[in-house]
């Protein structure tokens, strides 16, 4: 299951997971995978290991799971989800949503209107110049919540406990 939806690929061993073309539901392995959603709007669960996620083509939405990932939404309006370790998260190309939870986060809108959530821990938030600091998914497009954070590019500095200029 991944975000309440039957699995459509499970990955069984070591090795890369690829999706397909169309819409996939891809459940990874307990230890550390590497994922390629390809095509289509697909739902991608990591699990517990420390995994490498692309969602590539399509409105993909990840929740990297446990462990220290690095995960991309790449192309589409992705959600990109992190958890307890210390991840490496990027919307890509689109209006993303990028979350932390908890764990020491990198968080990266890259282009379009994105929304960048911190989470527990000391996280950096980097959004952009073509429009994270406008109209975005969530009314508050770069919040570090928790711990020590640092951001670029981001408009909502009242909520970010140390703010770097954008270079």
């Amino acid at each position: 299951m991944c975000f309440g939806e039957p699995a459509t690929i499970v990955a069984t061993g070591p090795g890369p997971i690829y999706g397909t073309e169309g819409p996939d539901v891809i459940v990874g392995t307990p230890g550390n995978d590497t994922i390629y959603g390809l095509g289509g709007d697909d739902l991608i669960c990591g699990g517990p290991g420390d995994d490498a996620i692309f969602g590539e083509n399509g409105a993909d939405t990840i929740d990297a799971g446990a462990g220290n990932d690095f995960a991309t939404g790449n192309a589409g309006d992705d959600s990109v989800s992190g958890s307890t370790g210390d991840d490496e998260l990027f919307g890509g190309f689109g209006h993303d949503l990028v979350k932390g939870e908890d764990g020491n986060d990198l968080l990266v809108g890259n282009f379009g209107n994105d929304a960048l959530l911190g989470g527990k821990g000391d996280d950096l938030l980097e959004g952009d110049i073509t429009g994270d600091v406008g109209p975005a998914p969530d009314p508050n497009p770069c919040d570090g919540q928790q711990g020590s954070d640092a951001s670029y590019g981001c408009e909502q500095a009242n909520q970010i406990e140390t703010v770097l200029p954008f270079p």
